[in-house]
């Protein structure tokens, strides 16, 4: 016994196969936070010292040089 696929079956087969594996690691999580609000906070405020002291490769929190967050700025 064999099953034969049109082309334009075949096509939207494909299409909902595709669009079943894409929903479940798109949608499955989607109420979860990625990111955190205190670090998006925290980088804004390194970005505003760096502006007011004139280092722009140092990251500052508070006066004084951050080390929490060790990427450099560029």
């Amino acid at each position: 016994m064999t099953f034969k696929i049109s082309g334009s079956n075949q096509f939207i087969l494909g299409a909902v196969l595709f669009g079943l594996l894409v929903y479940f690691p798109v949608f499955l999580h989607l109420e979860k936070l990625v990111f955190r609000i205190w670090d998006e906070s925290r980088v804004a405020v390194n970005a505003i010292e760096m502006y007011s002291n004139g280092n722009f490769l140092v990251p500052y929190y508070k006066g004084q040089p951050d080390l929490w967050n060790t990427k450099p700025p560029l």
